[in-house]
């Protein structure tokens, strides 16, 4: 998942805008009529309408429509299709294995979903949860959970032929080339 990559940029007149999928502009175009579904096959259709919903959180300008008609729907139709496949929160990199368990749900719960993680898991303020992009909230639960396993271990993980703590350090010493000193003498 590319997190440098999570902002589109459209040209609306002589401005250049970014329109950064955040977790809150997901949250509201998913409740709109229809969900996500609606919205994307409305700018599929040309819809000034959905093209207005999505740019103007970014961008609230007068006469945001007459900008977005000069600079033509079509020409914003890749790039708002861009921005809604980042508001999914989606990582087309993901290992497919990973995809074959996962369940359907909606879209509306998944983003719901994230935005537990962030808040619950993660431990963010509802605001940076809802200003943060879902890549942003998935790679953050992601470092979360290393950082867990490197703590506590991997449930996952087999365990080293069930040696003992003292066996473990032990082993791990003499891999530096550490020798244990006893009053008889030396120990290997």
């Amino acid at each position: 998942m590319q997190l440098a990559n999570d902002e589109i940029t459209i040209k609306l007149g002589q401005e250049f805008i970014a329109l950064r999928p955040t977790l809150r502009n997901a949250l509201r175009l998913a409740r709109r009529e229809g969900s996500f579904a609606s919205v994307t096959q409305d700018v599929l259709d040309g819809s000034l309408t959905a093209a207005r919903d999505i740019i103007i959180t970014n961008y609230c300008v007068p006469f945001l429509e007459q900008k977005i008609m000069d600079a033509g729907l079509e020409n914003l139709k890749e790039p708002l299709l861009a921005y809604l496949f980042l508001c999914t929160g989606i990582d087309v990199d993901a290992d497919e294995q990973s995809s074959n368990n996962a369940s359907t749900v909606s879209f509306e719960e998944h983003l719901a979903g994230l935005y537990r993680i962030a808040t619950g898991w993660i431990g963010w303020p509802p605001n940076v949860a809802l200003d943060a992009t879902p890549a942003e909230v998935l790679e953050a639960y992601k470092g979360r959970t290393d950082m867990l396993k490197a703590i506590f271990g991997d449930p996952n993980e087999t365990k080293q032929n069930g040696m003992s703590l003292d066996q473990k350090v032990s082993s791990v010493m003499q891999s530096f080339g550490a020798k244990k000193v006893t009053r008889e003498g030396v120990a290997i």
